[in-house]
């Protein structure tokens, strides 16, 4: 998504952090980031036409197994080059981040290692100082723990499991 949204708020965004995202959303569209070279996997073309993507939104859908979590953790990549860049990535439920070896965790795990990521908790920190995140919407009041932070990429991994309020109210904030 764009990080400068034009619409009345009970927020006022400091005039430095509005001026950092914009620089890294422009970075990010006017350059081919490294970061895609240095991963251990790389897109398949189904994947790869998804990252070239040049708009505010979009929708991967698919079968299990196609690689969805994947290309949303390598879209979010992109910008760990880029001081002060974060990106989250959402699920559900916080269980579905952290259990098994399909999970996000474990998928990043094999990922961000490469990028020099460093893993603290439930978010990525990178070299440049880039973070990403991993978080759960439980239910419909969890997504002000959200409210005020400024992310430079949202993803949320299975949308269908979110409430549209959860997601207007993330995509808004």
């Amino acid at each position: 998504h764009l990080p400068i949204r034009h619409e009345r708020s009970r927020h006022v965004l400091n005039r430095s952090v509005i001026l950092n995202q914009l620089i890294a959303y422009q970075e990010i569209k006017k350059h081919q980031s490294p970061a895609l070279s240095l991963l251990p996997i790389k897109p398949h073309p189904r994947q790869a036409e998804f990252l070239a993507l040049q708009c505010e939104e979009g929708l991967f859908g698919g079968a299990t197994g196609g690689g969805k979590t994947e290309t949303l953790l390598m879209w979010l990549a992109e910008g760990v080059y880029i001081s002060d860049y974060s990106g989250v990535i959402f699920r559900r439920y916080e269980a579905d981040l952290t259990e098994g070896n399909s999970s996000v965790l474990a998928k990043s795990m094999r990922l961000y290692p490469s990028l020099g990521g460093k893993l603290a908790g439930l978010e990525w920190k990178f070299p440049s100082g880039a973070t990403i995140e991993m978080s759960g919407i439980a239910h419909d009041r969890s997504v002000l723990s959200v409210q005020g932070k400024a992310f430079h990429r949202v993803a949320f991994d299975e949308l269908t499991h979110f409430t549209e309020a959860m997601y207007e109210f993330v995509i808004r904030n």
